[in-house]
């Protein structure tokens, strides 16, 4: 089987079957409390504990708290990333989860973050890494 590779490339040729190397999880959360998501303190913390639930290794976690609203948190993992982008005055919240390996629980985040946002409506991508 070949496809197309991106242009200038050539031609990509796919002889056998690949596993992916990772999941990447775009979620996003509509219909979020203002205040949770204008919380830097709890947007971190909900964002470490997502990690530890998906069973990822935490490397560094940093962010940073907009005036007058929104949040930016990221932990970065052996895994790959975990981030959250808050919108508070839309009641949104823009999330990536990219994990690699076997052990890595991806949905483990997603539903940990859902439990603890209560969004009123979410939009899920689910992207296979590392598959052409």
């Amino acid at each position: 089987m070949q496809k197309p590779a991106p242009s200038g490339q050539g031609v990509l040729k796919l002889d056998k079957q690949y596993k992916p190397i990772g999941v990447h999880l775009i979620l996003e959360y509509f219909g979020c409390s203002f205040d949770l998501l204008n919380n830097y303190n709890f947007i971190l913390g909900i964002a470490t504990t997502a990690v530890v639930k998906s069973k990822c290794q935490v490397l560094k976690v940093d962010g940073y708290k907009f005036e007058p609203q929104g949040v930016t948190v990221y932990v970065l993992l052996a895994e790959s990333h975990l981030s959250i982008h808050t919108y508070p005055e839309f009641g949104y919240a823009a999330i990536d989860v990219f994990t690699c390996g076997d052990k890595a629980m991806p949905y483990a985040a997603h539903t940990y973050l859902e439990q603890q946002l209560k969004p009123a409506n979410i939009n899920i991508d689910e992207i296979k890494r590392g598959v052409a």
